[in-house]
């Protein structure tokens, strides 16, 4: 997978195909359930965490083995059993009929692999080993975790706010000018400290400096 191609997919309201009920799969349905996709598993029992899910009305579940007809229709579909065969089964399926699907621990079967993933607000982190070791990819996002605090959150919507009113004047300003521009962390502090008229001024005078 190191010449995978990154890319966030849409999925709200589309069929989601997760086959296994252990503790794998309902790591794996979670980011599914949170981006809005319609999860439906398929296992014949379901661990204590899925069964959760289950009485919350997040998933629908199909307590029984895997059948190829549960992909019809889907969108991507995980496979997380802990038996090759019906993993390669759930493969199988998803190549007759066009599925994206994800094996776990295969990367080599995977259409796709699942990044490690952090969401703060509208920021969307994801890191990806190409599947060679989640542990390295989950280690990294908890470092990332500690960075995007809250107040770098608060920056990006004030760059988004005055990058909206500058577009609306025809100034832009360069890609380096705002990369610049960002670098400074009293923006943050200011942000933190509830002087937002401050971190406008400051960031305003940054790419006016550098246009």
């Amino acid at each position: 997978m190191s010449d995978g191609y990154p890319v966030v997919l849409s999925i709200g309201g589309r069929r989601c195909v997760v086959v296994g009920g252990g503790s794998v799969a309902a790591r794996k349905l979670g980011a599914l359930v949170e981006s809005g996709g319609h999860v439906i598993v398929v296992a014949p029992e379901l661990s204590t965490a899925i069964d959760e899910t289950v009485s919350a009305g997040t998933i629908q579940v199909l307590r029984r083995p895997f059948a190829s007809t549960d992909l019809d229709g889907a969108f991507l579909a995980i496979a997380a059993t802990n038996r090759p065969d019906v993993n390669r089964a759930v493969v199988q399926a998803a190549q007759v009929r066009g599925v994206l699907v994800n094996v776990a621990d295969d990367p080599a079967a995977c259409d796709f692999t699942v990044p490690a993933t952090l969401r703060r607000r509208d920021v969307t982190v994801a890191v990806s080993t190409g599947g060679r070791s989640p542990a390295f990819a989950r280690s990294l996002r908890l470092a990332l975790e500690g960075w995007l605090t809250e107040e770098r959150c608060l920056v990006l919507e004030l760059a988004a706010e005055i990058r909206r009113d500058l577009k609306s004047t025809a100034k832009l300003p360069s890609g380096k000018a705002w990369e610049h521009a960002l670098s400074d962390e009293g923006i943050a502090h200011a942000l933190a400290q509830g002087d937002r008229a401050t971190a406008r001024q400051r960031l305003l005078e940054h790419l006016a400096a550098r246009s």
